[in-house]
């Protein structure tokens, strides 16, 4: 359940912001936005939560399976550099 809390906040918060975006260019309430232009404000936002969210998972799954000696930050700065994440 936490690990998609970070990728469902990142996706509802972008597709709130780029609904009221939308609603805003085109002068319309934001209770009016049509389907269409609902739907691609979610493939957009969801598409960011995975961008975001993805890279933070890999790294957090490498620290599982690899047990450090090394302090976190260091040890998620070296995972993300030899992982090319």
């Amino acid at each position: 359940m936490l690990g998609i809390l970070p990728e469902a906040a990142i996706t509802y918060g972008c597709f709130d912001l780029l609904k009221q975006g939308y609603a805003k260019v085109a002068g319309i309430p934001e209770e009016e936005v049509g389907a269409t232009p609902a739907m691609l404000c979610g493939m957009a936002s969801a598409f960011t939560g995975q961008l975001v969210a993805y890279p933070l998972e890999v790294v957090a799954r490498r620290m599982q399976v690899r047990p450090s000696v090394l302090p976190p930050l260091i040890l998620r700065v070296t995972c993300s550099r030899a992982g090319g994440v």
